[in-house]
């Protein structure tokens, strides 16, 4: 039996990614599969988890999976706060959605013999969709990475799942994540070892295993909901009047009343865009944090 564990965020389609890839699986692929997540504080931006499990048998523990033979991580900001790496076996498979080439502080030890995949999916997403949602995107990239199941059973299963309306799009999306991270692939496999999953070929192209060891984060690192975030918040000063019905509708009580406009606690802003969709003037902006740490926020923003 296979065993995969889905780690993302809320509104990321976690749960959703599990299941395309168990009914893929279990009605296209020939196997018997189960998918189902775990229930926790579910919010818009929080740490969700699902699992999967393949088998050529019927399938009869109904346990959450504590030892997965893969892990894929649909936001590498995870790694912050998540031990996404716990129980995984060794001679297991982890795939992460990432650009960081240098994740400098995040201290992970992965298990003997890991085949690891690093690949960026999200602006893939943000280009084809129009939103950093990247469910479809990395089950194509573990089908991709594994040959567990076939491509043509995530299509239809992608067909059978999601509205009608979305499906075109991330048939598109699923297509093209699916062709990179093949040739992410086939990489891994000409730079030692024959690239099959639990080889002892890494397809680790971007993030060296060796230097990884454990740290855990601490309790109050974890409640800080500003881990959580793909996207911040930047307020217009100009167009902002304090009028503070942003205040009334953020779920983490983290904006302020300003001495010239209203102010957003980034440590606890989770980026689920509540205010911006609420502020009557449209003086609140949402741009992703990789633009914000490049100095591109305001601009993006319109913001003079």
């Amino acid at each position: 039996m296979l065993q995969i564990r889905w780690h993302g965020r809320g509104g990321q389609g976690v749960v959703t990614a599990a299941r395309i890839f168990g009914r893929a699986a279990a009605i296209y692929g020939g196997k018997y599969a189960q998918s189902f997540p775990y229930f926790g504080t579910e919010r818009r931006g929080a740490p969700v988890t699902a699992f999967t499990r393949l088998s050529e048998q019927p399938i009869r523990d109904r346990s959450q999976v504590y030892e997965p033979d893969c892990v894929v991580v649909l936001d590498e900001t995870l790694l912050e706060s998540v031990d996404v790496l716990q129980g995984l076996r060794p001679g297991g498979i982890l795939v992460l959605n990432g650009s960081r080439t240098n994740h400098q502080g995040l201290k992970f030890k992965l298990p003997e013999n890991t085949a690891f995949y690093q690949i960026e999916v999200t602006s893939l997403a943000q280009e084809i969709l129009g939103v950093p949602i990247v469910n479809t995107a990395m089950v194509s990239v573990l089908a991709a990475v594994t040959s567990w199941v076939p491509w043509e059973a995530i299509k239809k299963a992608i067909q059978d799942i999601l509205p009608s309306h979305l499906v075109e799009k991330n048939l598109r999306l699923a297509e093209e994540a699916f062709h990179r991270a093949l040739a992410l692939r086939q990489v891994a496999s000409s730079q030692g070892g024959e690239g099959e999953p639990n080889s002892k070929s890494k397809g680790n192209l971007h993030l060296p295993a060796d230097n990884l060891q454990p740290n855990l984060p601490t309790p109050h690192l974890v409640a800080r909901t500003g881990s959580w975030r793909i996207q911040r918040p930047v307020i217009d000063p100009w167009k902002c009047n304090d009028c503070l019905i942003c205040w009334l509708f953020c779920p983490e009580g983290s904006i302020r009343r300003g001495e010239s406009c209203t102010s957003i606690d980034l440590t606890y802003c989770k980026g689920c865009g509540i205010c911006a969709r609420e502020c009557p003037r449209q003086a609140i902006h949402m741009v992703d944090e990789a633009l914000i740490s490049q100095g591109e926020g305001e601009r993006l923003a319109g913001i003079s």
